[in-house]
C-alpha cells in the first residue's frame, strides 16, 4: 500500500482540495472548495469528509 496519508493537495488554482488524514484505527477522507465571501473572518475552504471505519471489537471496551 504506497497511498499517501496525512497530508493536503490543493489543484493548480487553489479553488478545490483533497487529502487524508490517518491514524492506526481510522481512515478520514477530505475534500473541499473554495468559498468566497466578503467577511474577513469567514472560512475559506468548505470540508467535506469521508471515514473509512474499521470497527475492531476489544473484549472488555
Amino acid at each position: 500500500m504506497n497511498d499517501p496519508s496525512n497530508f493536503i493537495r490543493f489543484n493548480e488554482n487553489n479553488t478545490k482540495l483533497t487529502g487524508n488524514v490517518a491514524a492506526l484505527d481510522l481512515d478520514f477522507k477530505i475534500f473541499g472548495e473554495k468559498l468566497n465571501s466578503e467577511n474577513e473572518e469567514a472560512p475559506a475552504y468548505r470540508l467535506f469528509g469521508h471515514a473509512a471505519h474499521k470497527v475492531h471489537l476489544m473484549p472488555g471496551r
